[in-house]
């Protein structure tokens, strides 16, 4: 059996994108095995996450899976990376899309400019930790508790704001924070550096490990960054990745406007069984 697909990436954060529609007629027992088969970068055609699309009336929807199989709820580099799919398709510059119960907001600026309204970042809620559970996780794990913040974008995120780690550091309290039993969901873990007025960032996520980019992440540790003093919101500001940066900021209702650029990566027919 094969299906048609398109891998994209932003900033190296990939992507294997498939239509809905296409996909509702093939005899799929299990959407997870599936997502985890086709993600798989050595048996699979491999991504951080397998998007499924759909085109409806007024908006696009979109359903996110990690490598893992899991659900994801939010995907900045997906929603960004899906807008030019559809440009592609549609040539329309001015696309909604339709993640979880979210509408956002798309604009493609040109092919390797795309925008996306990713509302407000939240800083209270059921998951996020209260002072003295920051307190007791910074204490287990030798951080300095003024460092560090929770902030949900519909991804649930996890900000370090921390100049001392070093890379094996990170990738252990990437593995560690991600699954503690504070977060009974999953948390992805930000290690942000500051850098004037820009941040360095690498993002350890959950159900996939560390990413080349994260646009969920990009955004939380924006807003963070923001309500903690350490950058300037009126002036620019970017999120450096390995590969490239991505450009923040809010709008007048304090919805995060995320901006950067997108790659088509390969087209053609996956086949699995």
């Amino acid at each position: 059996m094969k299906i048609k697909f398109t891998k994209m990436h932003g900033l190296g954060n990939d992507f294997v994108m498939v239509d809905g529609y296409e996909l509702e007629s093939l005899p799929i027992e299990s959407i997870q095995d599936f997502a985890r088969n086709i993600s798989n970068r050595y048996t699979g055609l491999g991504c951080d996450q397998f998007i499924i699309y759909k085109q409806h009336e007024n908006y696009w929807s979109m359903s996110i899976y990690n490598n893992d199989g899991s659900k994801a709820m939010a995907c900045g580099n997906g929603t960004r990376c899906l807008a030019r799919l559809i440009h592609t398709i549609t040539n329309e510059t001015n696309i909604v899309i339709k993640v979880g119960d979210k509408l956002l907001s798309c604009v493609v600026n040109s092919l390797y400019d795309i925008s996306v309204n990713m509302g407000p970042v939240s800083f209270t809620g059921d998951w996020i930790l209260p002072e003295d559970k920051i307190l007791m996780l910074a204490k287990n794990y030798n951080l300095n508790p003024r460092e560090i913040i929770c902030a949900d974008i519909g991804n649930p995120h996890l900000i370090i704001f921390s100049q001392g780690l070093t890379d094996d550091d990170k990738k252990l309290l990437g593995a560690k924070l991600s699954v503690v039993e504070l977060f009974p969901e999953g948390v992805n873990v930000n290690f942000a550096q500051l850098q004037n007025n820009n941040i360095l960032l690498q993002v350890w996520e959950r159900g996939v490990g560390f990413t080349l980019a994260c646009g969920s992440g990009t955004c939380a540790s924006f807003a963070a960054a923001c309500l903690l003093g350490y950058i300037d919101e009126t002036k620019d500001c970017k999120v450096i990745f390995k590969l490239g940066s991505l450009s923040l900021k809010f709008n007048a209702t304090r919805d995060v406007i995320l901006s950067g650029p997108t790659e088509v990566v390969a087209r053609g027919e996956y086949y699995y069984v």
